[in-house]
């Protein structure tokens, strides 16, 4: 802008120029000075905006002409003020949600939460901290304190306030879950200017600590001669897990029942628990004889577990087959049922009711 004089002084006449808000601009030059001889010539003041990083908006202030003069009519002349209005070129800034630490363990870690500017803001900006469950988590697995407020003041970039996530810790062996922090953002510089202020969401990881369940497998009997008989193997794990669990099984090979003759031959096989689930079942399917032996066992071995373990001594288990026949009877013959008494000769054959497993020794005695 231009300052001129409107009527000849009777002596130099100087002007000092101030800026009255520094912050928002400054002026050039500091002073004016209006020689008798050329009052009538106007002189420029140069007004440059300041540049800051803060968002705050369009802004009023002035520059302060202030007249010194021996000159009467000018010596005692008021300091006038120029309106100055500057422009904010900066955008709102973008919030970036932060945590420390990243990641907790399930068993009571905790995380402090904090909001940062990329840049300040001429007006305060309140952060709603809000919190979800992620992958593999559940609404119950955290907590988020209240209120879940935090500020950042204008002209501030970090928050102050204090919002925390806790983890709550189970007995369940399962994946490491994640919670969601996300935030809603109230700024009174960004609702006047009609924008939005990004944020960038947090991610919070909980690892799991709890050691893998155990699985065992039970030693079944059976009879025989039961119906549909098998020998049912129970295999379970001592505590529900939240991962799939699998087990490899297969015929140990050292019972004392014959494969395909006692029981129906044991092909290899994978069991697999869903999550949640603890019990399976390996079945054996037993095949009856009318033998009188000695019970015989299937051995089956449990092998190669994924999420889980194998209780110490608890890799094999021995199914027991009853048996259910009685002792053979025995019948006794003679290939002739007379014979003469100058030497005839009769022979004696013992014939079993069933077989036996073991030699059977029959005593053949004779009385008149």
């Amino acid at each position: 802008f231009t300052v001129a004089l409107l009527t000849q002084p009777s002596a130099a006449v100087t002007v000092a120029v101030t800026s009255r808000d520094p912050g928002e601009g400054s002026v050039s030059p500091s002073a004016l000075t209006f020689a008798p001889s050329a009052w009538n010539t106007a002189l420029t003041v140069t007004v440059t905006g300041a540049q800051d990083p803060v968002d705050d908006g369009t802004a009023a202030w002035s520059v302060r002409l202030d007249p010194a003069s021996g000159d009467t009519n000018y010596g005692g002349l008021a300091d006038e003020d120029v309106a100055v209005t500057t422009t904010d070129d900066d955008d709102p800034p973008a919030v970036t949600m932060a945590l420390d630490p990243a990641s907790v363990s399930e068993s009571g870690g905790v995380a402090t939460v904090t909001a940062r500017l990329s840049h300040p803001s001429g007006a305060a900006t309140t952060v709603t901290v809000a919190a979800s469950a992620g992958a593999d988590t559940e609404a119950g697995d955290f907590t988020l304190s209240s209120p879940a407020t935090l500020t950042v003041a204008a002209g501030a970039t970090t928050s102050s306030g204090t919002v925390t996530v806790t983890a709550n810790g189970d007995t369940v062996d399962e994946p490491d879950g994640s919670v969601a922090v996300t935030a809603a953002i109230d700024n009174a510089r960004a609702a006047a200017d009609g924008t939005t202020m990004a944020v960038t969401d947090a991610t919070l990881a909980i690892a799991d600590d709890d050691d893998p369940p155990a699985l065992s497998i039970s030693s079944p009997r059976v009879s025989e001669g039961a119906a549909r008989a098998a020998l049912s193997f129970a295999v379970g794990l001592d505590a529900a897990s939240g991962k799939q669990v699998t087990v490899r099984y297969a015929d140990a090979g050292d019972g004392t029942a014959t494969s395909n003759e006692d029981y129906t031959a044991l092909a290899a096989g994978t069991l697999t628990f869903a999550a949640g689930e603890t019990a399976q079942t390996v079945e054996v399917t037993v095949r009856g004889d009318t033998a009188d032996e000695p019970d015989e066992t299937v051995r089956v071995t449990l092998s190669d577990p994924v999420n889980a373990t194998v209780a110490e001594g608890a890799q094999t288990a021995a199914g027991t087959i009853e048996d259910d026949d009685d002792a053979p009877s025995a019948t006794l013959a003679l290939s002739a049922a007379s014979i003469g008494e100058d030497g005839g000769v009769a022979t004696v054959t013992a014939t079993l009711s069933h077989p036996s497993s073991a030699e059977s020794t029959i005593a053949v005695s004779a009385a008149p």
